[in-house]
């Protein structure tokens, strides 16, 4: 059996916040992400932070005193700290301190398989460590002699000099990460082109993103097509997968899975995979996934749609997909805006496919078309890019009845007749 890091997790409860158990609940789960083995927790109730150790001296005893009975050397904060607090409570248990955001960058550093996602978090962690980077140096300034000394300001040049080595180290990723997205941005113009929409399925981490997708390449994806990563674990994806869906009357969309959110993500995080989350921000139509049989799934809606606002994304261009009926048998009727299903047995993705359907291909309609037979390649194209209902050769070429979006409409109307 594979030894795990063992750890303790603290936890500070701010004047009863309704939410504090369950954001330690979700703090163990990314512990369990991280490979981590929560062997405790120090629990404080207070009604403000300490500045300078973030629990109480005497909680942060204690907490000194755990870490030894329990042969513990890391321990794991429900919130993020200060520099200051991280190294003082440091000093007083002995003990790595990780924060809230210093887990999840350790979760998706671990994770990020491309270029692209790497280069995402590199950046957070840079400009996490910046501050931190100031404060490990912050003594040199003392030690190398007081007032008057001629050697004076030589341990704030160190510091700037760190600082400026990392921020320049920052502006080159950011500056290679451009030309990744710019190259990005090139193919969803072909994709555009060809007037294939596309779909992104959004949520709270683990609420079954990848399942969702993961159905849909099953059973509307191309042959062969890859099936994305799947766990029961927070962050199990980290990089955008695109895959291409066909439904049974040839309607096809792209299909992309991203990034999950979580309570307390970090601002800069958000901001580092915005470049990620551009296919949902540009996508035709979302798809929040919603984890019914989670106790309190009705905050991570609200998690979800605050982060999916702070990204620019209008609210009205998302239907909710209420998942894991079969566990919650959670169940209400569908509608415009919302639908019910299990991703895992496939319960209620004909309804899904539905409202899809309506929303993604509204401005679809029938049509007749006369291709003369020597343009035989415009009927290939719409084979394609069309639902061909019925096709006849007549004397003056291929009769078509066709379902055709506006831009295939009006790109071929000399050939539409009555």
């Amino acid at each position: 059996m594979e030894n795990k890091e063992k750890v303790i997790v603290l936890g500070l409860n701010l004047n009863d916040e309704p939410l504090f158990n369950e954001y330690l609940a979700e703090l163990k789960e990314l512990c369990r992400a991280n490979d981590y083995e929560v062997v405790g927790e120090v629990l404080q109730n207070a009604k403000k932070i300490t500045v300078g150790t973030y629990v109480g001296e005497g909680k942060a005893e204690e907490l000194k005193n755990v870490c030894a009975e329990l042969g513990v050397s890391k321990v794991v904060v429900n919130d993020d700290l200060s520099p200051t607090q991280g190294r003082n409570l440091n000093k007083i248990t002995d003990c790595a301190i990780i924060d809230r955001t210093a887990l999840i960058l350790e979760i998706f550093a671990n994770r990020a398989k491309t270029k692209e996602a790497r280069m995402q978090v590199e950046i957070a962690m840079l400009k996490y460590k910046l501050p931190r980077l100031v404060l490990s140096n912050a003594n040199l300034a003392q030690q190398v002699g007081g007032v008057g000394s001629k050697s004076r300001g030589l341990g704030e040049k160190k510091i700037q000099l760190d600082k400026r080595v990392v921020n320049k180290k920052i502006d080159e990723l950011k500056a290679e990460l451009e030309q990744i997205v710019v190259e990005r941005v090139n193919r969803r113009k072909k994709r555009d082109k060809s007037e294939i929409p596309s779909v992104a399925v959004v949520g709270y981490t683990n609420a079954g993103k990848s399942s969702l997708l993961n159905y849909m390449v099953d059973h509307y994806g191309q042959r062969g097509a890859k099936q994305v990563f799947e766990k029961d674990m927070l962050f199990a994806t980290l990089d955008t997968s695109l895959r291409r869906i066909t439904l049974k009357d040839n309607k096809k969309f792209i299909m992309s899975d991203t990034v999950g959110f979580v309570s307390k993500l970090p601002t800069d995080l958000v901001k580092a995979f915005r470049s990620t989350l551009e296919e949902a921000i540009e996508a035709d139509l979302l798809l929040h996934v919603i984890d019914t049989a989670h106790p309190n799934y009705t905050n991570q809606i609200d998690v979800t749609e605050r982060t999916l606002v702070s990204l620019g994304i209008d609210l009205s261009n998302v239907i909710k997909v209420f998942n894991k009926i079969d566990k919650s048998k959670v169940e209400a009727p569908n509608t415009y805006n919302q639908v019910y299903i299990s991703a895992k047995v496939g319960t209620g993705i004909e309804s899904l496919i539905d409202v899809i359907k309506a929303r993604l291909f509204k401005d679809y309609e029938q049509v007749k078309m006369l291709i003369p037979y020597n343009l035989a390649k415009i009927v290939e194209e719409l084979k394609d890019t069309s639902n061909i209902k019925s096709i006849v050769e007549t004397e003056d070429g291929y009769k078509l009845s066709v379902e055709v979006g506006s831009t295939v409409k009006e790109k071929y109307s000399k050939y539409i007749i009555k």
